[in-house]
């Protein structure tokens, strides 16, 4: 089976069962969470598309934690690379960061952050 077909019949049957799963956010989700509400930026977590993004801020912008524990894993790199060329394929702006970048530099990640969302226009 080819990765791509893995992962669309991956994503719906996870979809099915999205709803009923609570996600836990990590330290590092936090973190930034934190440093955008203090930047008075709106998000949204977990948003319910596909890849399901960390972190979604209106129109297009999508913003992934990227643990070392798991995505540092070949088979993980390419789920997200794949992640990551469909979200853009469909118009979608994706960021990635790694944990250990987010808890040393959160207010540079947010600056990054504010300089795509000038320009992300859906």
């Amino acid at each position: 089976m080819s990765l791509s077909k893995w992962l669309f019949t991956f994503e719906s049957r996870r979809e099915r069962k999205i709803h009923k799963t609570k996600v836990k956010e990590t330290k590092p989700e936090r973190t930034l969470a934190r440093a955008l509400k203090s930047h008075k930026i709106r998000f949204q977590t977990q948003k319910l598309i596909f890849g399901k993004p960390d972190i979604f801020i209106k129109p297009n912008l999508c913003i992934f934690v990227d643990g070392e524990h798991w995505h540092t894993k070949p088979e993980n790199r390419i789920r997200d690379q794949e992640v990551t060329s469909r979200l853009e394929s469909q118009g979608y702006i994706v960021l990635r960061y790694s944990d250990k970048k987010i808890l040393s530099n959160s207010d540079q990640i947010v600056e990054q952050i504010k300089t795509r969302m000038s320009g992300s226009i859906f």
